[in-house]
């Protein structure tokens, strides 16, 4: 089976009222997850985040997110700036949760209720930070988007 096979047997597993197992999801989305698929890495971060068939491990939520993230998941970009905001897994970094933050923000481009998240939680950390923390984080961002082909350079 290939690894969208996979993903997609993990997603039956989680999300079937009949079949219903998140161990199963949770070791199907792994396979997928070590090849690379980026929906993958998001829910087993998301089921090692509530503990939903392995133990819950907010590192290993925050490894996923941080590999789904770099491929330009939105949802695992956001995630990932949660944990960096609420220091779920890795230490609290207002900086590196603002530019997360702001990669989600763009990258979801006001598509869906997790964009909507994103614009508040970005104003929350925005009044939290110093002007010098704000800067760095806002060209982070930028450094990253550019870098990932998010947006163009002029």
């Amino acid at each position: 089976m290939d690894a969208t096979g996979q993903y997609r047997l993990g997603l039956i597993y989680e999300r079937s009222k009949s079949l219903q197992d998140y161990q199963q999801a949770a070791a199907w989305y792994q396979k997928a997850s070590e090849q690379g698929v980026a929906d993958a890495q998001l829910n087993l971060g998301l089921l090692y985040s509530s503990g939903k068939g392995v133990p819950a491990d907010p590192a290993k939520a925050v490894q996923q997110f941080q590999m789904a993230a770099n491929q330009r998941n939105g949802q695992a970009q956001y995630h990932l700036a949660d944990s960096f905001a609420t220091g779920a897994g890795v230490p609290v970094d207002p900086v590196r949760a603002y530019e997360w933050m702001t990669i989600a923000n763009t990258t979801l481009d006001g598509k869906g209720p997790t964009s909507s998240l994103a614009s508040e939680r970005l104003k929350d950390l925005e009044r939290q930070m110093s002007p010098a923390d704000l800067t760095r984080a806002k060209r982070d961002a930028a450094d990253w988007l550019h870098k990932h082909g998010v947006i163009k350079s002029n």
